[in-house]
């Protein structure tokens, strides 16, 4: 992935992926804890036909962050800001897990930038006071011992047992892409998730083109979130990909841009 670029938006600098190849513009946003280039396979395939569009979500990768307290309408904003500066008026924008949580804030707020969505194992639903806590003792840990914990324990939900039996050097990877971000980005992303609001009400008023992608071995959000999802956003489509847990597009690439690709190419 190369043409990278820093963006000034909302009081940061977003560190941001263009491929400025013509087509319709396609922007990919990263699930936590990761970077943009967990969506390395996407993009290499996408150039040949859209302009693909991935970033850094504030904090991550190479993104700063500033004292504001992250929240998931906050990051949607600054994905909004992001296509002002680079002059889209709408993009299919595509969100996995916590972006999903982004996209579905962002087309609540923004409907008209949006030409279609995809959203990949994610979900509607706010935490239970349970996951709250769940989130705000993971973050008192992190803060205390640092990533290497959590890290390994988010790897080791997150993909299915056939990658990780199969593809050890996938799980280290995804490991490295993890600790390389700052405790402080993974804390904020984390309470953010927490105090999210629902979105499931506002699902029936989505009116553009969405497609609903989940692995079937997803444990961190059940394929039946997805299948909420497709029942709730009138007309939606489901893929559920076999062989994959929550991190879908990079457990099966070929699959999952597949699915992507002929949805595309329809609208």
């Amino acid at each position: 992935m190369s043409n990278e670029q820093k963006i000034e938006v909302n009081g940061i600098t977003l560190n941001v992926i263009d491929s400025r190849t013509p087509g319709a513009p396609v922007i990919f946003i990263h699930p936590f804890p990761f970077n943009l280039s967990v969506w390395k396979a996407q993009f290499e395939r996408l150039t040949t036909t859209n302009r693909v569009i991935t970033f850094d979500i504030r904090g991550f990768g190479g993104s700063t962050m500033d004292n504001k307290k992250s929240s998931i309408g906050l990051y949607a904003d600054d994905l909004v800001q992001m296509m002002d500066h680079l002059n889209l008026d709408q993009a299919v924008v595509c969100g996995l897990s916590m972006g999903g949580y982004i996209l579905l804030d962002a087309v609540e707020r923004y409907p008209s930038r949006f030409k279609a969505l995809i959203l990949c194992d994610t979900q509607c639903v706010g935490d239970s006071k349970e996951q709250q806590q769940i989130r705000y003792e993971s973050i008192k840990k992190i803060e205390t011992i640092g990533l290497g914990d959590f890290s390994e324990q988010f790897i080791q939900k997150a993909l299915s047992a056939n990658t990780l039996e199969h593809n050890k050097h996938l799980s280290e990877q995804l490991a490295a892409i993890i600790l390389s971000n700052s405790p402080a980005a993974v804390t904020s992303g984390m309470g953010a998730m927490a105090q999210r609001n629902e979105t499931c009400s506002k699902l029936s008023k989505i009116s553009v083109p969405t497609l609903v992608i989940s692995g079937k071995e997803d444990s961190v959000i059940m394929p039946s979130q997805s299948e909420f999802l497709f029942n709730n956003i009138p007309g939606a489509q489901l893929q559920i990909i076999e062989k994959a847990g929550h991190l879908s597009n990079i457990e099966q690439p070929e699959a999952f841009n597949k699915i992507i690709q002929s949805f595309i190419s329809k609208l």
